[in-house]
């Protein structure tokens, strides 16, 4: 069956979030931070913008490394992950719009299965991307890299080509002319000891990699990654996109004043409430477990959570549940104040699989009692 699949990429997510915040960070090296906390530069670089990307900065090396190839408008900061979280979950709810079937892959990350939708009309296919770039930009001020191709490998190896804030689309024919040339690393699943072993055995590109010998590639590098990274070489890929239930769903806000009166905090918990809520309503999801998470002014996070007996998908127990887990954080931790405030759920059953077993019961019932 041919099909449309997109791939959507935010470009050097985390970064570019700190830019829209923080304009002045703009067209200067930025570095996104995870810190250990052991010493002032332990850690490592969680991502890095284009400016630090030429300064040869780049994800996963440590901080103290980072420095050393910085200049002296480089800018280190940490790293805020459940917001970055938070602002992907609007983002990727956005995007679901657009798509007949839609998986997340990652936080920045996403496949959307739009067949149903256009068909397999790959003109239709770039309005479409044009329209999800258009709306992001307009409504998060954010950039994405678009990949458009007949399976999630083309897609995602496609949305690669034309960084930043690009889009590319790569037919099926157009695969050996777009990818056999570029270096057999840059094929995805290939990391560094696979890419020895190929390129002792004379195999450097992917071009190299879809002629050679398939029975030789699985006694070098195994019976099923052999294959299977074989079929990618030549643009094979038959994974289907499929939507994977968040673990969880948490909004977070900061509140005008660090405080620890319940009384002010509420109504930004409530308003939190909400979106959680629409959230999991847009998911299909029920949950049995609610978190309230909390901030305080020394930027140290709490969490405390309550599992129910049964699913729910009320407002009102989020609300309900989520202020009682407040009051018993407040209570326990009588000197802090609270800089930022958040509530999350998880634990989900998907509402289809509910009213499917629900039916199948009924069906039961029915017999026994006839």
């Amino acid at each position: 069956m041919s099909r449309i699949i997109l791939l959507v990429d935010f470009d050097y997510y985390y970064a570019q979030v700190e830019e829209v915040e923080h304009p002045e960070y703009k067209d200067k090296p930025l570095v996104v931070c995870v810190y250990s906390g052991r010493s002032e530069d332990s850690g490592a670089v969680a991502t890095a913008n284009y400016k630090a990307r030429e300064l040869g900065i780049r994800a996963g090396i440590p901080i103290v490394f980072a420095k050393k190839k910085a200049d002296e408008e480089t800018t280190f900061i940490p790293m805020r992950k459940p917001y970055y979280i938070q602002l992907s979950d609007k983002m990727m709810d956005e995007m679901r719009k657009f798509s007949d079937k839609f998986e997340q892959v990652s936080v920045d990350e996403a496949y959307l299965d739009v067949t149903e939708k256009i068909g397999c009309d790959y003109q239709e296919a770039a309005k479409l991307g044009r329209e999800l770039k258009q709306k992001i930009k307009k409504k998060f001020k954010l950039t994405c890299s678009i990949g458009i191709g007949p399976n999630k490998l083309i897609a995602k190896m496609s949305a690669g080509i034309n960084k930043p804030d690009g889009m590319t689309i790569t037919k099926k024919e157009d695969f050996k002319k777009t990818f056999h040339g570029m270096k057999v690393s840059k094929l995805h699943g290939i990391g560094p000891k696979i890419q020895e072993v190929l390129e002792q055995n004379g195999v450097k590109t992917i071009g190299d990699l879809a002629s050679f010998d398939l029975e030789i590639l699985r006694q070098l590098i195994g019976e099923n990654k052999g294959k299977l990274l074989h079929d990618r070489a030549n643009g094979i890929d038959d994974d289907s996109v499929e939507e994977r239930v968040k673990q969880q769903l948490s909004r977070l806000k900061t509140l005008k004043e660090d405080t620890r009166d319940i009384e002010k905090i509420k109504p930004i918990f409530y308003e939190l409430s909400i979106d959680v809520k629409k959230a999991a309503d847009n998911r299909k999801v029920k949950f049995k477990t609610i978190s309230t998470i909390t901030i305080n002014s020394a930027i140290q996070t709490k969490t405390r959570s309550r599992t129910l007996e049964e699913p729910e998908n009320t407002l009102e127990t989020i609300e309900k549940v989520g202020i009682e887990l407040l009051e018993e954080l407040l209570k326990e931790n009588p000197d802090e104040k609270i800089r930022r405030i958040g509530v999350g759920i998880s634990n989900f059953i998907e509402l289809n699989k509910n009213v499917e077993k629900k039916k199948n019961q009924s069906g039961l019932d029915k017999f026994f009692k006839n």
